[in-house]
């Protein structure tokens, strides 16, 4: 485990643990308010608003709403000085289209940005330029605005970089794949690249820009949008951690994790886990004493939230099903259950929020747009046809909640569609190995069956058919994001009428899937003549496929060996322009790149790392090895395409490392074609 480097915006430790007691976050006291602005100068002012996203933490992963294993004070009093919202809907189960309903106030049916979806060099599919966001109508409201964190919603310098969407400031990573580790080799500061040295925790960096954004303009409103990395895989979290000693006692037991389901090895999974979150909790104490010590936390709204629900046990190396993390909900992120979906939420703004209550009907992300614009004073700014409903009234304590308004989700990278109306949830989902034929819808009663536990359809039929319309009606079909569960085969609805022309032109484009072994005759697959080596996978692919009699690998003038063969196969490039292989020639993983595949490598690679991460690195580690010890790999991340942070995955024979990064790559990715 690295350490990360003091930060200049760290406090000294005695005053840090003065400043970030629980009872820093309580309520001003009365002494305090006296010395607040007048009545008539606080009306006078916007609210501020700051609006607090974690990555991937689960309704489970906070002490206030159940967890035994994480400590989490200033969320928690966070949680006891507003109004929680019980059945919060992230804007999707992933991370980038829920952040494009959040920022658009659009659900995902509606939605420019439906599924992750990554560009090269570095970012995610943007946003078409021009679209209205939160930020945008704030900024020209008069706010100060910032972002600091992770954005994941346009490329840098593209049509929807934070600072095309209404940002005056950004500090963080701009690209999902490169939040993948907490020690970069660069952040972005707006536009303008900032090179590290790899050995800086990121989140100290970015909860440092965030206060003194706060400081800043304390004298304005101002809009801070910390979308922060945390608790998002890769488990990391610097030596130094005061709590990292206590949670590697309370989880004693815990064996390491040493690679193999993607991301850097960690010793100490769970322990480490605990400490990113705790860690995180602390960094939320110190924005909010910090509102209180300038006198605006009474002029603030506070909203915390999650992107998604609590990663998939077992990925990267957490045990989220130990630590309980989807609070007993079904199922995790990318998934249409609440175990997915759900995130747990609270809005604070003392005197005008109520403090203490819960408001247990369905709302997401799409409300919030509308919501925070009404409660600054600027509801006629809200745009027209949104998806989204203020909250202002039920949060206020003065309308009731809309209990019986549908809530609808899909994702195109996963096939599925869900809505939720009340009490009733459905589900539809794509048939076993046919993405374009839907299973039977599936039917829960939340009120009944929180966990989502017994499908009711064959009982209540008349529902189904009522959420089946609210699913057909709430899909418009967009060229950039078929969801063939309901567009059918070639990306559009069986009732949509003539198909227009796809981009690119033609059905979806095949992935391509290669498999090279290391060292391996003809003659030793039996489908090929050998009668003595049992080869049962690769004979069905002779069966299946064509065989090639003759061909040849591409070898050296030295021999038929390793390194030249690699080169030549991925770049074309002969012999004869050995120079120009993979130092300067276009390879095919980057032309798959290009026309949108997520490209990826597991195995030995024996190119060097800066080919590796120009070629592949999509979002995964790339690993190297079994080259002498099968059982002892050395295993290399390039998550965050700089130096290859090196490990070694002992006790695991290669093939079941390498078998299982392929196939955990693959099962991330639904419908999006893949090298």
């Amino acid at each position: 485990m690295r350490a990360g480097s003091t930060s200049p915006w760290l406090l000294p430790a005695a005053l840090l643990l003065a400043a970030l007691s629980p009872a820093a976050l309580s309520l001003p006291s009365a002494v305090r308010a006296a010395d607040a602005p007048a009545a008539g100068t606080a009306a006078d002012r916007r609210p501020n608003i700051v609006f607090f996203l974690c990555d991937d933490l689960g309704v489970g992963d906070i002490a206030a709403l159940g967890s035994k294993a994480i400590r989490t004070p200033h969320i928690d009093a966070l949680f006891g000085r507003g109004t929680r919202l019980s059945r919060h809907w992230a804007g999707n189960a992933v991370c980038a289209p829920s952040r494009c309903v959040l920022m658009t106030g659009r659900h995902p049916g509606h939605a420019v940005v439906r599924s992750n979806r990554e560009v090269k060099p570095e970012g995610q599919a943007p946003m078409p330029a021009g679209t209205v966001t939160l930020a945008g109508i704030l900024r020209d409201a008069g706010y100060a605005t910032g972002g600091f964190g992770k954005w994941g919603l346009g490329a840098p310098g593209s049509a929807s970089d934070p600072a095309a969407c209404g940002f005056d400031e950004f500090f963080g990573y701009n690209c999902q794949r490169q939040a993948h580790s907490f020690y970069p080799d660069h952040l972005w500061d707006g536009r303008e690249r900032v090179e590290l040295d790899g050995k800086t925790y990121s989140a100290d960096l970015i909860a440092g820009r965030q206060l003194d954004f706060v400081r800043r303009h304390a004298d304005r409103p101002f809009f801070l949008y910390v979308p922060t990395t945390v608790p998002h895989l890769a488990l990391e979290v610097p030596a130094d951690e005061p709590s990292l000693a206590d949670y590697a006692e309370q989880f004693a037991d815990e064996e390491p994790y040493t690679g193999g389901r993607g991301y850097v090895p960690c010793p100490r999974p769970l322990a480490t886990y605990a400490a990113m979150i705790t860690r995180m909790d602390r960094e939320v104490g110190r924005l909010v004493a910090l509102l209180d010590e300038l006198g605006i936390a009474d002029d603030t709204v506070f909203v915390f939230s999650s992107d998604n629900g609590a990663t998939i046990p077992g990925v990267g190396g957490i045990d989220t099903t130990r630590l309980g993390s989807h609070g007993g909900l079904r199922a995790w992120k990318g998934t249409p259950y609440e175990g997915g979906l759900r995130v747990p939420t609270v809005a604070v703004w003392p005197g005008r929020i109520p403090a203490g209550r819960t408001l247990d009907a369905p709302t997401g992300f799409e409300d919030w747009l509308p919501t925070l614009l009404d409660l600054a004073g600027l509801a006629d700014r809200i745009p027209a046809g949104l998806d989204g409903a203020s909250l202002a009234g039920p949060l206020r304590g003065a309308a009731a909640p809309p209990a019986d308004r549908p809530l609808y989700r899909e994702l195109t990278e996963g096939n599925w569609q869900t809505v939720v109306e009340g009490r009733w949830k459905a589900v539809r989902r794509a048939a076993p190995k046919t993405p374009a034929v839907p299973a039977a819808t599936e039917l829960y009663d939340l009120a009944a069956d929180p966990a989502e536990s017994r499908d009711v359809a064959a009982d209540h039929p008349d529902i189904v058919r009522r959420l089946e319309a609210i699913l057909a009606r709430e899909h418009v079909r967009h060229p950039d994001w078929p969801l063939p569960v309901v567009d059918g085969g070639t990306g559009r609805r069986a009732d949509a009428g003539p198909a227009p022309a796809a981009r690119g032109g033609g059905p979806r484009r095949p992935s391509v899937l290669v498999i090279l072994s290391d060292d391996q005759r003809a003659d030793t697959v039996q489908a090929l003549g050998n009668p003595h080596v049992a080869t049962p996978a690769v004979d069905a692919l002779v069966a299946r496929g064509a065989v090639l009699s003759r061909a040849y690998c591409m070898g050296s003038m030295q021999g038929a060996v390793c390194v030249p063969s690699r080169a030549m196969m991925l770049s074309g490039r002969s012999l004869f322009h050995a120079e120009e292989q993979l130092r300067t020639s276009d390879t095919w993983p980057e032309a798959f790149g290009r026309a949108g595949y997520r490209t990826f490598l597991t195995g030995k690679w024996h190119n060097g790392p800066a080919a590796a991460t120009r070629c592949f690195a999509a979002g995964r580690n790339v690993f190297f090895g079994g080259m002498h010890d099968q059982r002892s790999v050395p295993v290399a991340s390039f998550s965050d395409h700089g130096e290859p942070v090196r490990a070694a995955a002992a006790g695991t024979h290669s093939s079941e490392l390498f078998g299982g990064a392929a196939v955990e790559f693959v099962e991330s990715l639904g419908a999006e074609p893949f090298f």
